[in-house]
């Protein structure tokens, strides 16, 4: 089926060759005049009907791997349009279509092919943000010779004319000194009056191990931080005795994102999202998100804690077992493909963990009322930390003093 629409500029302008015509015709030369007034009428006739004729005669192909991208990497789409037809081709637009998290370097194209021949043309996409996205032809569309009628041809498979593609996120850079950091330590089920150590190093002079504590400098795991001590002496000390066991974490990011009740406009006026378009900012929301995430986890690996990370893709919950960089890695290339949902009613937590006394960093894009309503119906308060990209209250004109909640 195609779809036949009208250019106003176009028959606007063919009027106004009318009327000259007529005007010609009338008060200059009458034989001519009515001669060039007949042909100007029938014109659009025709052109309207050799149009016609290559309806079926133009079909494209794309040439294009779907892959996986790095952020800011560009990738290219060949485009071969042919014409099966015994004239040539008038302009035919070829639209095309990138999802949010990819750009397109150019909206349309136009190209005219000879007779029974093909004219072949590139198209380029950037990736911007992290995630799946689809990109390929949006739609294709002959314009008449005359500039007055468009058709779109819909009888076109559209889908073999687009690809897959996955933008693989980066890894944020996560302070020791955030307050969720702090809070996540100091809620830790293994704190520092736990019995888990390993065998001690050296023993003080009783042929006991020992507890003695020096002042804490960047580097050092935050698993060996006397948390009790520090608290008394209001700075923070790390145990110089005792090599303290490995940690896990559980870690959950968030499936859901209430769009509905995020004011985008608010949004693009923080300092953090100022600079994207308004329709962009849920893309970087939600890839400020996933990069916390693996920020966090980093991190965590980086101070003796191993984390177990839960994923709800389509099919349900996935856990990763994260303990060294390669298995981040690897958890940071299966990420380049999730999405959150908006259906508020979805499954946001796993009922693995649902109960249980475990330490749980939640990761979610953003933080209001609901989502703790959600959250106290399957763990204790005290054991969640909560690690927002935005928050309601941010929204609402109150800004914390940390960049999140």
């Amino acid at each position: 089926m195609t779809k036949i629409s009208f250019k106003r500029k176009g028959i606007f302008g063919y009027i106004i060759s009318l009327m000259l015509a007529y005007v010609f015709a009338m008060f200059l030369s009458g034989r001519v005049g009515w001669l060039l007034l007949l042909i100007a009428a029938l014109a659009p006739v025709i052109s309207f009907l050799l149009t016609l004729t290559f309806v079926k005669n133009i079909y494209v192909e794309c040439d294009m791997a779907e892959c996986v991208m790095m952020k800011k990497e560009k990738c290219e789409m060949e485009l071969t349009v042919y014409n099966r037809n015994v004239f040539p081709t008038p302009p035919v637009r070829i639209r095309m279509t990138a999802s949010s998290r990819l750009k397109c370097t150019e909206k349309d194209y136009m190209v005219s092919v000879l007779p029974r021949h093909k004219t072949v043309f590139t198209a380029c996409f950037t990736a911007c943000f992290c995630g799946p996205a689809v990109v390929g032809v949006e739609s294709v569309a002959v314009c008449d010779y005359m500039g007055l009628f468009t058709f779109e041809l819909r009888g076109l498979d559209y889908v073999a004319l687009r690809r897959n593609m996955a933008v693989i996120p980066d890894i944020s850079d996560i302070s020791l000194y955030d307050e969720n950091i702090i809070k996540l330590m100091s809620v830790s089920r293994h704190s520092d009056d736990s019995e888990d150590t390993v065998e001690a190093k050296f023993n003080t002079f009783s042929g006991f191990p020992g507890y003695d504590n020096r002042e804490y400098v960047p580097g050092d795991p935050l698993k060996r931080i006397n948390w009790k001590q520090s608290a008394r002496r209001d700075k923070l000390l790390v145990r110089l005795d005792d090599e303290m066991a490995s940690t896990s974490v559980a870690m959950v990011l968030d499936s859901v994102t209430d769009e509905s009740d995020i004011d985008f406009k608010t949004a693009a006026k923080l300092a953090e999202y100022n600079f994207y378009e308004e329709d962009d900012i849920p893309a970087a929301l939600m890839q400020e998100t996933v990069e916390n995430a693996l920020g966090i986890i980093r991190l965590l690996l980086d101070n003796s804690y191993t984390v177990k990370l839960y994923v709800r893709f389509e099919d349900g919950y996935v856990t990763y077992d994260i303990s060294d960089e390669n298995m981040l890695a690897y958890v940071r290339g299966e990420l380049a493909v999730y999405s959150f949902n908006t259906d508020i009613n979805s499954e946001r937590f796993p009922k693995e963990i649902s109960g249980l006394d475990n330490t749980v960093v939640y990761v979610t894009p953003y933080e209001n009322a609901a989502l703790y309503d959600m959250l106290s119906s399957y763990t204790s308060a005290d054991n969640v930390v909560v690690y927002a990209s935005l928050c309601a209250s941010r929204l609402r004109g109150g800004v914390p003093d940390a960049g999140q909640i």
